[in-house]
């Protein structure tokens, strides 16, 4: 049985399907020396196995950034897991993220169309290059402040680092990002700092300035697919189901986390 602190967060259950909103800082499967990770979290939770091959257990179908929170989707059969991962791969799950980005807007929406490719250098940055496979992201604006933004983003594609290289690409970079941001002031922790953006902020000299935001500030807000193939409603009632092309299409949505809520009323407060 998990730990009360260790319970996460389930938007959305079925007899196939589950649905958490991942915080931060966790990883989404195994690797990497990772000790921790949402996978084997939701399966001691819900009393299954993410190993092996009987049914039902947490089987994954895509993946978020560690520092990336929202929402993670895992299938419970095989029969879902082959339902849900063919929709990803074919560009049919409709995916929404929250995004603090730095830089000044002269658009309130806009296409990146941007090939993405390995980079030769660095086996785990990605890059902008013509022999790169296909990326397309929407994104529009959803608050402007002086020297930052929050966005939507909505990636057609699925690449890895889509989000953060693209926005990166057209001169919006997310905070904090350490691959593809701005680096941080010298003497400084990565961060959304107060004092970035308010007016006359002086921090005391006994005192040393904690960061609004100390994370990448990227949050998956929604997941839109089909999940006509389940045999049962949601078993949480908080996911939304609506008719779309004569199937049932289900969007699952998270809220963002505390942190990122914090930046962001601050910014409105004091970043205008």
């Amino acid at each position: 049985m998990a730990k009360k602190d260790d319970l996460l967060n389930i938007l959305h259950r079925s007899p196939a399907s589950v649905a958490i909103d991942k915080p931060p800082h966790l990883a989404s499967v195994p690797g990497g020396g990772e000790k921790r990770s949402a996978n084997a979290m939701i399966a001691l939770q819900l009393g299954l196995p993410f190993k092996g091959e009987t049914d039902p257990r947490i089987r994954p179908v895509h993946r978020i950034d560690k520092e990336t929170s929202g929402v993670l989707l895992f299938a419970l059969t095989r029969v879902a897991q082959q339902s849900i991962s063919m929709q990803f791969q074919n560009n049919r799950v409709e995916k929404q993220y929250l995004a603090i980005v730095a830089g000044e807007l002269r658009e309130r929406e806009g296409v990146v169309e941007a090939p993405i490719a390995a980079d030769p250098n660095d086996k785990v940055r990605r890059r902008i290059h013509r022999t790169g496979k296909p990326a397309v992201s929407k994104w529009e604006v959803v608050d402007q402040f002086r020297e930052f933004a929050l966005l939507r983003v909505r990636p057609l594609t699925g690449k890895t680092h889509q989000i953060r290289l693209h926005l990166a690409h057209i001169g919006l970079p997310i905070v904090c990002d350490p691959l593809y941001g701005r680096p941080p002031r010298r003497g400084r922790e990565p961060g959304v700092y107060l004092s970035d953006f308010k007016r006359g902020y002086r921090v005391k000299a006994s005192e040393e300035e904690r960061p609004l935001l100390a994370r990448l500030g990227l949050h998956a807000e929604a997941l839109t697919l089909d999940l006509s193939f389940d045999s049962g409603p949601s078993l949480t009632g908080s996911s939304e189901t609506r008719a779309s092309d004569e199937k049932s299409l289900t969007t699952i949505r998270a809220e963002p986390p505390r942190d990122m809520r914090a930046a962001i009323n601050m910014l409105s407060k004091w970043g205008r």
